[in-house]
């Protein structure tokens, strides 16, 4: 129960004291004109997507059939007609007493 542990208490209460006033003084206050002008640009960001999707819509031709895709034959491939040698296992000849 030293100095330490006082300071350390008292560090633990401004920090939690003061963070969240720290926190609301840095985020943004605006100004009724500025979330108009906001609101605005967002309207304007959606009628340019409706009408993009309107142009889109139109350059699209109708497509009636489909072409039926046509059956590929597989390359027919030549194997070697090798034939292997055996392999002579020489295994040496123990005489036994």
């Amino acid at each position: 129960m030293g100095s330490t542990f006082i300071f350390r208490t008292l560090l633990n209460i401004i920090v939690i004291l003061l963070l969240p006033i720290s926190l609301w003084a840095i985020t943004p206050m605006y100004d009724k004109e500025v979330r108009d002008s906001l609101s605005r640009q967002q309207q304007e960001k959606e009628k340019k997507k409706s009408e993009d999707k309107g142009k889109q819509e139109q350059n699209i031709p109708d497509i009636r059939e489909i072409p039926k895709a046509k059956k590929q034959s597989r390359p027919v491939i030549v194997k070697p007609n090798i034939k292997g040698k055996p392999i002579k296992v020489i295994r040496p000849k123990i005489k036994r007493p």
